[in-house]
């Protein structure tokens, strides 16, 4: 089914006629906006020490820095659209042998990782079954520091159906 949208001038309405109405068909819609990539950047200061645990940090200059010992677990919230895919996803930090993991949460408190653990600095590709459900789920990142740990941020990379 057809729909007219008269004055339109979107890349939804690849139609365009003289008169200004545009046609859109939603069975099939135009590629380069149907499965859009998008990336979701997350800052040094969004990473907070879990819990109580003892840990000062020091946010400042686009930096979360562990000043006292740990290890300890960094915990920073993400909110992606729902229904976007995640694809991959990347921790920059200065300690390569520490860990991150996207951790999906329901909201009775029970918390997995989505993929797995990969090392800081290192791009965590997503199987394409991961689905961002926020009706039912919260997401955070969950990275492991000790002293003198410093994250400089996050990037999650996903597709997103704008149809």
């Amino acid at each position: 089914m057809a729909l007219k949208i008269p004055g339109a001038k979107n890349k939804l309405f690849e139609h365009s006629k003289e008169t200004g109405e545009g046609l859109y068909n939603s069975k099939n819609p135009p590629q380069d906006i149907a499965n859009k990539e998008e990336e979701y950047s997350i800052p040094a200061a969004a990473f907070q020490p879990e819990r109580n645990s003892g840990l000062i940090i020091d946010i400042g200059y686009g930096i979360c820095y562990a000043e006292s010992e740990g290890p300890a677990t960094y915990v920073a919230s993400i909110k992606l659209p729902d229904g976007a895919k995640i694809k991959s996803c990347i921790v920059y930090g200065t300690n390569a042998t520490k860990t991150y993991a996207i951790m999906r949460a329901n909201y009775a408190g029970w918390a997995a990782a989505i993929n797995g653990y990969t090392n800081i600095g290192t791009i965590q590709t997503m199987p394409g079954n991961i689905i961002v459900d926020n009706k039912n789920y919260q997401y955070e990142i969950n990275a492991t520091m000790v002293a003198e740990d410093k994250i400089y941020g996050a990037k999650i990379v996903y597709e997103r159906n704008f149809i």
